[in-house]
Formats: C-alpha cells, sequence, structure tokens
C-alpha cells in the first residue's frame, strides 16, 4: 500500500524524480497484493497498479536513497543483513505502524491512514529536495 500512496501523492503534487519501491522482509513467494489492500486503496481512489511482493535485495538496498520500514523490528533485520545500510534506513512514522496481514478490513484501513498520515509528513522534504538545483 505505502508504494501505491506515495506515487499518486508524488503525481499529485507534481513531484517527479523520485523512484518508490515496495520490498519485503519476509518474503517466500511473490505474491499479488492482497484484496484487503487493494479495497483499501479503491476506498480512497487510487486504483492499485499490478503489485508482486518482492524481498528486499542487496541491489535494492545498494539503489535506495533512503529505505522506509514500518517497524524497529523490520529495522534490525535490514541492519543485520545490510550493516552499511545504516544511514538509509528509517521508521516511516514516529510510531510503529502494524501489518495488517491475515488481519479484517479495518486493520487494513488503519494501516492506510497511519501510512497516509506519514507520507504528509515526509512530502515536503521530498519535494523540497526535488526542487533544490
Amino acid at each position: 500500500m505505502a508504494e501505491a500512496l506515495l506515487k499518486h501523492m508524488l503525481v499529485k503534487e507534481g513531484i517527479q524524480g523520485v523512484e518508490v519501491y515496495s520490498r519485503g522482509i519476509g518474503v517466500w513467494d511473490p505474491q499479488p497484493m492482497s484484496e484487503e489492500a487493494q479495497a483499501s486503496l479503491k476506498a480512497v481512489n487510487i486504483e492499485p497498479s499490478p503489485h508482486e511482493s518482492k524481498a528486499l535485495s542487496e541491489e535494492d538496498v545498494n539503489r535506495a536513497d533512503r529505505i522506509y520500514v514500518m517497524t524497529h523490528h523490520h529495522r534490525r533485520i535490514i541492519l543485520t543483513n545490510y550493516p552499511d545500510a545504516k544511514d538509509k534506513v528509517h521508521l516511516l512514522a514516529a510510531s510503529e505502524i502494524d501489518d495488517p496481514v491475515g488481519g479484517s478490513p479495518k486493520d487494513f484501513e488503519k494501516c492506510r491512514i497511519d501510512i497516509q498520515n506519514a507520507l504528509l509528513e515526509l512530502l515536503p522534504a521530498l519535494k523540497s529536495e526535488r526542487t533544490q538545483p
């Protein structure tokens, strides 16, 4: 959901030059976006594009300027596997965002709202970075 939300916000704000991609730390087999996640995005008029889960790779870490995670646990796992990424890995929000996988539609809605709020706080910095010479 975070990838779709941020891409939507970037377009809406006219912010260009930001590459956004989503990766997981516990991905076993590529999976499509859950129906609950899709419904949560559609509830705010965001049509999810086709998506398959992918595990975070060393190439992804090297390519990224920043890596945003939803929990301290996610951050620890990434830093255990990629200690040189310590300056790139940040919590998306001031408090952890619960993963709604296996939860109810309301859990997905809460997660979407939490992600949206965190991204809204992040947008001004992204906009500022893209408009500086």
